[in-house]
Protein backbone atom coordinates (compact mmCIF):
# COMPACT_ATOMS: atom_id res chain seq x y z
CA UNK A 1 0.00 0.00 0.00
CA UNK A 2 1.46 3.36 -1.10
CA UNK A 3 -0.01 6.39 0.69
CA UNK A 4 0.45 9.82 -0.90
CA UNK A 5 -0.97 12.50 1.39
CA UNK A 6 -2.09 16.07 0.62
CA UNK A 7 -1.51 16.11 -3.15
CA UNK A 8 -2.01 19.36 -5.09
CA UNK A 9 -0.42 18.63 -8.48
CA UNK A 10 -0.56 15.77 -10.97
CA UNK A 11 3.24 15.92 -11.17
CA UNK A 12 3.38 14.70 -7.59
CA UNK A 13 1.75 11.35 -8.36
CA UNK A 14 2.59 10.71 -12.03
CA UNK A 15 6.03 9.21 -11.26
CA UNK A 16 4.34 6.64 -9.03
CA UNK A 17 1.80 5.47 -11.58
CA UNK A 18 4.26 2.97 -13.00
CA UNK A 19 4.10 1.03 -9.74
CA UNK A 20 0.44 0.25 -10.38
CA UNK A 21 1.10 -0.81 -13.95
CA UNK A 22 3.73 -3.39 -13.05
CA UNK A 23 2.39 -4.68 -9.75
CA UNK A 24 -1.07 -6.18 -9.54
CA UNK A 25 -0.93 -6.44 -5.76
CA UNK A 26 -0.01 -2.80 -5.12
CA UNK A 27 -2.62 -0.23 -4.14
CA UNK A 28 -2.29 3.53 -3.80
CA UNK A 29 -4.22 5.80 -1.43
CA UNK A 30 -4.18 9.49 -2.39
CA UNK A 31 -5.60 12.31 -0.29
CA UNK A 32 -6.30 15.65 -1.96
CA UNK A 33 -8.58 18.68 -1.87
CA UNK A 34 -8.74 18.78 -5.68
CA UNK A 35 -10.88 16.03 -7.15
CA UNK A 36 -9.81 16.86 -10.71
CA UNK A 37 -6.41 15.38 -9.93
CA UNK A 38 -7.90 11.90 -9.76
CA UNK A 39 -8.34 11.27 -13.45
CA UNK A 40 -7.43 7.59 -13.39
CA UNK A 41 -10.23 5.49 -14.87
CA UNK A 42 -9.56 2.73 -12.38
CA UNK A 43 -9.55 4.95 -9.33
CA UNK A 44 -12.31 4.94 -6.75
CA UNK A 45 -13.26 8.18 -5.03
CA UNK A 46 -14.28 8.49 -1.40
CA UNK A 47 -15.64 11.87 -0.32
CA UNK A 48 -15.09 13.18 3.17
CA UNK A 49 -18.15 14.61 4.90
CA UNK A 50 -18.18 18.37 5.36
CA UNK A 51 -20.40 20.59 7.47
CA UNK A 52 -22.98 23.11 6.22
CA UNK A 53 -22.65 26.83 6.91
CA UNK A 54 -24.64 26.90 10.17
CA UNK A 55 -22.95 23.85 11.66
CA UNK A 56 -19.62 25.18 10.46
CA UNK A 57 -20.12 28.41 12.40
CA UNK A 58 -21.10 26.41 15.49
CA UNK A 59 -17.97 24.30 15.10
CA UNK A 60 -15.77 27.39 14.66
CA UNK A 61 -17.20 28.99 17.81
CA UNK A 62 -16.72 25.77 19.75
CA UNK A 63 -13.08 25.57 18.67
CA UNK A 64 -12.47 29.15 19.76
CA UNK A 65 -14.25 28.48 23.04
CA UNK A 66 -14.86 31.28 25.50
CA UNK A 67 -12.63 33.65 23.51
CA UNK A 68 -15.23 34.32 20.81
CA UNK A 69 -15.54 38.09 20.33
CA UNK A 70 -19.18 39.30 20.26
CA UNK A 71 -18.21 41.85 17.61
CA UNK A 72 -17.35 39.07 15.14
CA UNK A 73 -20.06 38.72 12.51
CA UNK A 74 -21.82 35.40 11.88
CA UNK A 75 -22.09 36.50 8.24
CA UNK A 76 -18.29 36.65 7.99
CA UNK A 77 -18.02 33.32 9.80
CA UNK A 78 -20.41 31.69 7.30
CA UNK A 79 -18.42 33.07 4.37
CA UNK A 80 -15.27 31.55 5.88
CA UNK A 81 -17.01 28.18 6.21
CA UNK A 82 -18.08 28.40 2.57
CA UNK A 83 -14.60 29.37 1.38
CA UNK A 84 -13.09 26.41 3.25
CA UNK A 85 -15.74 24.03 1.89
CA UNK A 86 -16.75 23.18 5.44
CA UNK A 87 -13.60 21.13 6.07
CA UNK A 88 -13.24 20.97 9.85
CA UNK A 89 -9.44 20.76 9.65
CA UNK A 90 -9.37 24.20 8.03
CA UNK A 91 -11.84 25.61 10.53
CA UNK A 92 -9.82 24.29 13.47
CA UNK A 93 -6.68 25.97 12.12
CA UNK A 94 -8.55 29.24 11.58
CA UNK A 95 -9.82 29.11 15.16
CA UNK A 96 -6.23 28.87 16.40
CA UNK A 97 -5.34 32.03 14.45
CA UNK A 98 -8.13 34.22 15.82
CA UNK A 99 -7.17 36.92 18.32
CA UNK A 100 -10.19 37.68 20.50
CA UNK A 101 -8.85 41.17 21.24
CA UNK A 102 -8.99 42.11 17.53
CA UNK A 103 -12.53 43.02 16.47
CA UNK A 104 -11.55 42.65 12.80
CA UNK A 105 -9.96 39.21 13.17
CA UNK A 106 -12.66 37.40 11.16
CA UNK A 107 -12.61 40.08 8.46
CA UNK A 108 -8.83 39.73 8.10
CA UNK A 109 -9.12 35.96 7.65
CA UNK A 110 -11.92 36.42 5.12
CA UNK A 111 -9.90 39.09 3.31
CA UNK A 112 -7.04 36.61 2.89
CA UNK A 113 -9.38 33.94 1.56
CA UNK A 114 -11.09 36.22 -0.96
CA UNK A 115 -8.01 37.92 -2.36
CA UNK A 116 -7.69 37.81 -6.15
CA UNK A 117 -5.59 34.87 -7.23
CA UNK A 118 -6.15 32.89 -4.05
CA UNK A 119 -6.40 29.18 -4.78
CA UNK A 120 -7.12 26.27 -2.48
CA UNK A 121 -3.49 25.26 -2.84
CA UNK A 122 -2.07 28.63 -1.83
CA UNK A 123 -4.74 28.96 0.84
CA UNK A 124 -3.89 25.62 2.41
CA UNK A 125 -0.13 26.00 2.11
CA UNK A 126 -0.25 29.62 3.19
CA UNK A 127 -2.93 30.37 5.72
CA UNK A 128 -2.09 27.58 8.12
CA UNK A 129 1.65 27.85 8.62
CA UNK A 130 3.80 30.11 10.75
CA UNK A 131 3.96 33.72 9.49
CA UNK A 132 7.50 33.60 8.13
CA UNK A 133 6.60 30.60 5.99
CA UNK A 134 3.20 31.85 4.97
CA UNK A 135 3.67 34.51 2.33
CA UNK A 136 7.30 34.11 1.32
CA UNK A 137 10.27 32.50 3.03
CA UNK A 138 11.71 35.90 3.93
CA UNK A 139 8.51 37.04 5.60
CA UNK A 140 8.37 40.15 3.41
CA UNK A 141 5.26 38.93 1.64
CA UNK A 142 3.60 38.38 5.00
CA UNK A 143 4.36 41.96 6.02
CA UNK A 144 3.06 43.27 2.72
CA UNK A 145 -0.19 41.37 3.15
CA UNK A 146 -0.59 42.59 6.74
CA UNK A 147 -0.21 46.19 5.57
CA UNK A 148 -2.56 45.72 2.61
CA UNK A 149 -5.19 44.29 4.95
CA UNK A 150 -5.45 47.71 6.67
CA UNK A 151 -8.33 48.94 4.55
CA UNK A 152 -8.40 52.52 5.85
CA UNK A 153 -5.85 54.42 3.77
CA UNK A 154 -4.96 56.88 6.53
CA UNK A 155 -4.11 54.09 9.00
CA UNK A 156 -2.14 52.24 6.34
CA UNK A 157 -0.11 55.32 5.42
CA UNK A 158 0.62 56.16 9.04
CA UNK A 159 2.18 52.76 9.52
CA UNK A 160 4.30 53.12 6.39
CA UNK A 161 5.48 56.51 7.71
CA UNK A 162 7.40 54.61 10.39
CA UNK A 163 9.92 53.96 7.62
CA UNK A 164 11.21 57.51 8.09
CA UNK A 165 13.04 56.34 11.24
CA UNK A 166 16.45 54.77 10.96
CA UNK A 167 16.56 51.00 11.52
CA UNK A 168 19.24 51.72 14.12
CA UNK A 169 16.76 53.46 16.46
CA UNK A 170 15.72 50.85 19.07
CA UNK A 171 12.52 52.60 20.22
CA UNK A 172 10.27 55.15 18.54
CA UNK A 173 8.80 57.49 21.22
CA UNK A 174 5.09 58.30 21.27
CA UNK A 175 6.03 62.00 21.03
CA UNK A 176 7.74 61.39 17.69
CA UNK A 177 4.74 59.50 16.39
CA UNK A 178 2.50 62.36 17.43
CA UNK A 179 4.58 64.68 15.24
CA UNK A 180 4.77 62.57 12.06
CA UNK A 181 1.14 61.45 12.37
CA UNK A 182 0.00 65.01 13.12
CA UNK A 183 -2.16 64.00 16.07
CA UNK A 184 -3.53 66.21 18.83
CA UNK A 185 -2.59 64.05 21.81
CA UNK A 186 -0.50 61.12 22.96
CA UNK A 187 -3.74 59.35 23.82
CA UNK A 188 -4.75 59.39 20.13
CA UNK A 189 -1.33 57.99 19.26
CA UNK A 190 -1.73 55.15 21.74
CA UNK A 191 -5.13 54.21 20.28
CA UNK A 192 -3.61 54.00 16.79
CA UNK A 193 -0.67 52.00 18.12
CA UNK A 194 -3.11 49.53 19.66
CA UNK A 195 -4.62 48.85 16.22
CA UNK A 196 -1.22 48.01 14.77
CA UNK A 197 -0.30 45.92 17.79
CA UNK A 198 -3.44 43.80 17.31
CA UNK A 199 -2.19 43.03 13.80
CA UNK A 200 1.28 42.10 15.15
CA UNK A 201 2.79 44.98 13.16
CA UNK A 202 4.70 46.37 16.13
CA UNK A 203 5.34 45.99 19.86
CA UNK A 204 4.23 48.60 22.37
CA UNK A 205 6.07 49.73 25.49
CA UNK A 206 5.24 52.35 28.11
CA UNK A 207 7.15 55.00 26.17
CA UNK A 208 6.83 54.11 22.50
CA UNK A 209 6.90 51.31 19.93
CA UNK A 210 9.44 48.75 18.80
CA UNK A 211 9.74 47.17 15.36
CA UNK A 212 11.82 44.08 14.71
CA UNK A 213 14.63 44.26 12.17
CA UNK A 214 12.70 42.80 9.26
CA UNK A 215 9.81 45.22 9.77
CA UNK A 216 12.22 48.16 9.97
CA UNK A 217 14.08 47.29 6.77
CA UNK A 218 10.84 46.63 4.92
CA UNK A 219 9.24 49.92 6.03
CA UNK A 220 12.32 51.99 5.18
CA UNK A 221 12.27 50.62 1.63
CA UNK A 222 8.50 51.00 1.29
CA UNK A 223 8.59 54.56 2.67
CA UNK A 224 11.30 55.55 0.21
CA UNK A 225 9.31 54.01 -2.64
CA UNK A 226 6.22 56.03 -1.66
CA UNK A 227 8.32 59.20 -1.58
CA UNK A 228 9.84 58.53 -5.00
CA UNK A 229 6.40 57.86 -6.47
CA UNK A 230 4.99 61.04 -4.90
CA UNK A 231 2.25 59.26 -2.97
CA UNK A 232 -0.24 61.57 -1.26
CA UNK A 233 0.91 62.49 2.24
CA UNK A 234 4.56 61.59 1.65
CA UNK A 235 7.39 64.08 0.92
CA UNK A 236 8.63 64.10 -2.66
CA UNK A 237 12.11 62.59 -2.84
CA UNK A 238 14.13 63.20 -6.01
Amino acid sequence: LVIVDNVWKNESIEPLMGILQYSKTTRMLITTQLSELLRLNSSKRFWLKTVDANKGVEFLKKQVGGEWNDQWSDVDAKRIVEKTSGVTLFLSEIASLLDDECKDALKLILYNLEKDGTTMESFYLGAFTKPLRTYGNSGLGCLQLSIESIKEKRLRNRYIMLGVFSPEIPLIPFESLQQIWNMDSIYDVQIAVGLYKNRSLLERTNHGVILHGLQRRFLVELYQTYCREGKEGFPVDN
